[in-house]
């Protein structure tokens, strides 16, 4: 006959997720001896101190010396392959600059590659993103600037600057 077993003298069983059961409680642990340090200011009896005013020493910036920014949109070193708010330095209009594509040295030389390994050396000049970009002004049709797709921009120089 089979004895009936007794669960809770069972030492430790395992479970199906692989933990270990026990029916005896955790251990004691010993009482702390150390209590935590307290990170108060200390207290003192007596009047608070007078509130300290706080002084502003901001000073605005002096002007007189020269600005080297648009007051609008993309500075014109700054422009890049793609169109950009500009204000035109020529006729002060501000708009998105119109950008005509031509080829360039960049352009004739991936020509030469190209036909020289695959003999299709026309391919660089089907695509405008591999092209220089000449940025205009919307309203008076100037050249303002170029990029080059070296990456340099050449600005272009116009009377505005001369003033």
């Amino acid at each position: 006959m089979d004895k009936p077993t007794n669960p809770s003298a069972a030492p430790a069983a395992a479970s199906a997720d692989n933990y270990i059961t026990s029916s005896s409680p955790p251990p004691a642990y010993p009482p702390n001896d150390h209590p935590q340090e307290s990170h108060e200011m200390p207290k003192y009896a007596g009047a608070a101190p007078p509130p300290q005013q706080q002084q502003n020493y901001y000073q605005p910036p002096v002007g007189g010396g020269p600005q080297n920014f648009a007051p609008y949109g993309t500075p014109l070193p700054a422009l890049g392959p793609h169109p950009a708010p500009i204000e035109c330095p020529e006729c002060r209009a501000r708009g998105v600059t119109a950008v005509e594509y031509s080829s360039g040295g960049f352009t004739h030389a991936l020509g030469a590659v190209c036909c020289l390994v695959t003999c299709l050396g026309c391919i660089p000049y089907f695509f405008s993103s591999l092209k220089d970009a000449t940025h205009k002004c919307c309203k008076c049709g100037i050249p303002l600037a170029t990029y080059h797709r070296s990456g340099r921009t050449e600005v272009h120089w116009h009377s505005a600057y001369n003033n």
